[in-house]
Order: structure tokens, then C-alpha cells, then sequence
């Protein structure tokens, strides 16, 4: 592109603790690569001093905010949560947990901690999402040998009549690919995986969209700034390990307002921070017009 003469702008640009390990140790390639770039748009100031240190000139780089916090609701809203929530047979669930995103070794701490929910709240039910829908095999096995009454989200159908089960569900396991984000609109309470393990945890703000409380684990690496700002603002709430996620998940059910407080602080967050499209468009405007 530069040698064609063509502008180039790294938009939404953020670099990881473990890419910016890599980018170091081998910077004076980086260095040669990065430069070319006429501008960088980057999320947040640390993402700023990273791209700088790595050679790139100041007066090439903006912090412009993360595209991610630039959300609208679904449209026809009511009418797919209801549909969900009638698939689901979650009209007689007084509680539901939404366990989002969750990797290997994770489901099993989830599915501990929600045991000891259920003896507080019996018909409470969880909604179980793997990060990767190849897991499903192996978190299926999980939820037999744990003895937990489950269905898959592909065995749900609308014009079902009954379950095989006589007895409620406990957990159903989400086996299908893009309905998660929805689904945290049905939640009482959502816990955010890939943050109890190593993994550096996921989006915040899919559950916030919503208004919905969240808790998620310390591993919050690639989305640092947001669970910052999710426990500075009374957002949300980290738990460090498992012990903590069943301490919360009781706290939390038997204290609806301070679910309901925590919801609207994540809400009010996504709208503070909206506008990076905007500034990264405008920044994109100036260099096209140098």
C-alpha cells in the first residue's frame, strides 16, 4: 500500500501483553512494519505507549476509544427474548444464570458454584455456552457425570409439547452459534467465561447491553481497561476463584436490587464511552486529506 501510495490507518488498534512481549523482542522488524502506518487509532493510552515505544512517531498516534462500546439493542427486541424465553420453558425458572464464553476446566467450576445456588434457589436454571461449540461433546459428558438434568439448545423446538425429563431442567448447553449475545437478555445474572482459567477473558459488554449484572474472574488480560472500569463504576464484580463465583452467585440472587444497581452502572458505562467510530472516521478524514 505505501509504495502504491495508498493511506493506511490501523483502526481500533490495541496490543496485548503477550503480542507486545513478541513485538518487543523482535522490534526492529516491528519498527519497520508499524512506521508505515499513517495514523493509529488505538483504544486506550497503555495501547498508545505500547505502539510508541515500538518506534512509531506520537504525532501518528490517537486514542480514540473501543469500538466495541459503540452497541445498539437488537431490533425486535421483546419479540426474540420472548420466543427464547418460550423455547427455553424459562417461565417457571425464578432464576436464570447465563454462563457466557466459558473454556476448558472453567464449565466445571461454574457448574460446582451453581450447585450451591440451587440449594438456595431449587428451580433456578443455567444457561452453559462454551467458547468453541467443538467442546460440547466433552461439557455434555461433564454434565452427566455431575448428575445435572440438561438439554441441548439444538433438542429445543418451538412446537415441543413437553421434555423427555418429567422433571424441570437444570442446565441447558448452548450448541448453536450467534445467540449468546440475545441471551444475556434473558439473564438474572451473567458470569463472563475465559477468566476464571488463562485466558485472558471476553466482552464485558454484550450483558451490559442489557442491563444485566456480570461477574467474571481475574484473568481479564484482554479486556483490561473494561473490567477496570466494570469494578471502578460498580458494574460488575470480579471473583478470584471458585469459592468467590459461589459466594456471589448466592449474595447476588438474594439481593435483587444491588443485581439491579450493578446492570444499570454497566449500562450507563457503555453510554459514556460510545464515539470512537466517530473520531476514528474523522481521524481517517484528516489523512486522506493531507
Amino acid at each position: 500500500c505505501k509504495q502504491q501510495g495508498i493511506t493506511v490507518c490501523l483502526a481500533n488498534g490495541r496490543i496485548s501483553d503477550r503480542s507486545f512481549r513478541l513485538y518487543w523482542r523482535y522490534r526492529w522488524f516491528f519498527r519497520w512494519a508499524l512506521v508505515l502506518f499513517d495514523s493509529c487509532c488505538m483504544q486506550a493510552p497503555i495501547d498508545r505507549d505500547r505502539i510508541v515505544s515500538l518506534g512509531v512517531p506520537s504525532d501518528k498516534v490517537e486514542v480514540c476509544g473501543n469500538l466495541k462500546y459503540d452497541l445498539e439493542l437488537p431490533g425486535k427486541l421483546t419479540e426474540k427474548l420472548t420466543y427464547f424465553r418460550s423455547l427455553m420453558k424459562l417461565g417457571s425458572s425464578p432464576f436464570l444464570l447465563v454462563a457466557g464464553s466459558t473454556r476448558k476446566n472453567e464449565e466445571a467450576f461454574v457448574l460446582r458454584a451453581f450447585r450451591s445456588l440451587q440449594q438456595q434457589c431449587p428451580q433456578a436454571t443455567l444457561i452453559l455456552a462454551p467458547r468453541h461449540l467443538e467442546r460440547c461433546p466433552e461439557v455434555e459428558q461433564l454434565l452427566e457425570n455431575q448428575s445435572f438434568r440438561s438439554i441441548k439448545r439444538s433438542e429445543l423446538f418451538s412446537n415441543e409439547k413437553s421434555r423427555s425429563s418429567e422433571l424441570p431442567v437444570e442446565v441447558i448447553l448452548l450448541d448453536t452459534l450467534g445467540e449468546l449475545p440475545l441471551l444475556y437478555g434473558l439473564a438474572d445474572l451473567v458470569f463472563v467465561g475465559g477468566s476464571l482459567v488463562p485466558w485472558g477473558g471476553h466482552n464485558l459488554l454484550e450483558p451490559a447491553i442489557f442491563k444485566k449484572p456480570v461477574l467474571f474472574g481475574p484473568h481479564m488480560n484482554n479486556f483490561r481497561d473494561m473490567a477496570q472500569h466494570f469494578i471502578q463504576l460498580e458494574a460488575g464484580l470480579m471473583v478470584q476463584d471458585e469459592l468467590e463465583l459461589k459466594e456471589q452467585l448466592v449474595y447476588l440472587y438474594r439481593d435483587p436490587a444491588y443485581r439491579k444497581r450493578l446492570g444499570q452502572n454497566g449500562y450507563r458505562i457503555i453510554q459514556a464511552n460510545q464515539g470512537a467510530s466517530l473520531r476514528i472516521l474523522n481521524r481517517m478524514e484528516s489523512c486522506l486529506s493531507r
